[in-house]
């Protein structure tokens, strides 16, 4: 449906359908004139070049689903960058420990498996010592820091 035609809508009927728009924005699904009219007042708070009764339905939701967007937003805004498919979808870990092998007789070694399945199904197997494990271990510590900082952040 065009803003046009929206236009001629009852104010109730109007409000409905911006609010089917904005469901449908916060699912990843974008389509139509309208979400694009959304996506942009969401952005930039311009509403220029939309007919006034849809302008103030496209308000109205925005302070109804005001907490949904900020949270979809920050979510979303959390893997710029970042191809889908490379994102984890999904991890396991061993543990090995190694008291000799062929060439050494004590060799007491322990080492970490990592395994790592992204959204296309692909696995990244990682092996880590007990260093390397510490490592990775603090870096983790730093970022789980860093995201509970942005946490606190007022983002509006």
């Amino acid at each position: 449906m065009d803003l046009g035609s929206l236009s001629q809508n009852s104010e109730e009927q109007i409000l409905e359908v911006v609010l089917e728009a904005y469901s449908s924005i916060l699912t990843g699904k974008t389509a139509g004139v309208l979400c694009f009219a959304i996506q942009n007042f969401i952005e930039t708070k311009d509403s220029e070049g939309i007919p006034e009764n849809i302008a103030d339905a496209i308000r109205q939701g925005y302070t109804l689903k005001q907490k949904e967007i900020i949270k979809y937003f920050k979510e979303k805004s959390a893997f710029v960058g970042v191809s889908k498919d490379t994102r984890v979808e999904n991890f396991d870990w061993t543990l090995r420990y190694s008291l000799s092998s062929s060439k050494l007789q004590n060799l007491n070694q322990r080492v970490v498996m990592l395994s790592f399945e992204t959204n296309e199904g692909e696995e990244k197997l990682f092996q880590l010592h007990e260093n390397d494990l510490e490592n990775l271990l603090t870096k983790c510590e730093q970022i789980e820091s860093q995201l509970h900082n942005l946490r606190k952040l007022n983002i509006s």
